[in-house]
């Protein structure tokens, strides 16, 4: 029998598969195994965060407010830490120490930072019309305190960079590139946080003044400076603005709250 050997396909190097498709499938199965330990370690964070002491926290905090270490409280600040006192005196969070300081900028915003300590912009007095609307903005940084979401953001973050650079190693375009990936799941988080502190801040509310007045009406306000679409609230940390009107005014109707004239704000708050 005479052999006759056979002629190879023209294809023969061509491989069976797409290669750029067994990339992206690579991809996708690295990226969810990613997301799936960055979730089970995210509750092992929320677990631990509720045993860190608060003097550990003010530990941790330190270096967020150092900058204002040795400076002396102004009289608007001598004013706003007692009325933060007088806010805390409604809470179950009697026992820990608050601290409150203004940073001097034209920008309107006020921050919840480890260690008990919140920083007010000093632009928002000029937004406030009333000490109903102040207390808000308190109550809503208090909010974060009680659910301790700065020292759980913290731990997520360095969840985020662990597994980074044990990927790729540090400072590397592979490592920036995963960071940005799996930012929008933490922002994700962080809205929602934002909306458990806005009905703490009305519950607050509604115990100090018997009645939630200046909330909705103070969110409106911030609205119009709001620059981010509605669309595009994936990509940031609060809610849309009339997203977090709609479930505070449900919360309110949903509680039977009050909403009744709103107490003067002291005008200590609105000198330079």
């Amino acid at each position: 029998m005479k052999y006759i050997p056979k002629i190879p396909d023209g294809d023969v190097n061509k491989p069976k598969t797409s290669i750029l498709r067994e990339f992206i499938f690579i991809l996708f199965v690295l990226f969810l195994f990613i997301f799936i330990i960055y979730i089970c370690l995210g509750f092992v964070v929320d677990i631990l965060v509720e045993k860190v002491p608060s003097d550990i926290e003010e530990i941790i905090g330190y270096s967020y407010i150092k900058n204002f270490e040795g400076k002396r409280l102004t009289k608007k600040e001598i004013k706003l830490q007692k009325f933060l006192d007088e806010l805390v005196s409604f809470t179950d969070m009697k026992n820990r120490k608050f601290k409150v300081r203004i940073l001097e900028t034209e920008n309107v915003n006020a921050l919840a930072m480890p260690g008990g300590n919140i920083i007010v912009f000093s632009g928002l007095f000029k937004k406030i019309n009333s000490e109903n609307q102040l207390a808000y903005v308190l109550s809503h940084e208090l909010g974060h305190f009680a659910h301790r979401d700065h020292l759980r953001a913290i731990g997520r973050g360095l969840i985020l960079s662990f597994i980074s650079i044990v990927l790729f190693g540090a400072d590397n375009f592979y490592n920036k590139t995963m960071s940005k990936s799996l930012i929008g799941i933490q922002l994700k988080y962080t809205r929602e946080q934002e909306k458990k502190a806005d009905l703490f801040a009305v519950d607050l509310l509604n115990k100090k003044y018997k009645n939630v007045s200046g909330i909705t009406d103070l969110l409106e306000k911030f609205g119009k400076y709001e620059q981010v679409p509605k669309s595009l609230t994936f990509f940031v940390t609060h809610p849309h603005y009339t997203d977090r009107i709609k479930i505070i005014q449900q919360y309110i109707k949903n509680n039977n709250y009050k909403i009744t004239k709103e107490k003067s704000l002291d005008p200590i708050y609105k000198k330079n």
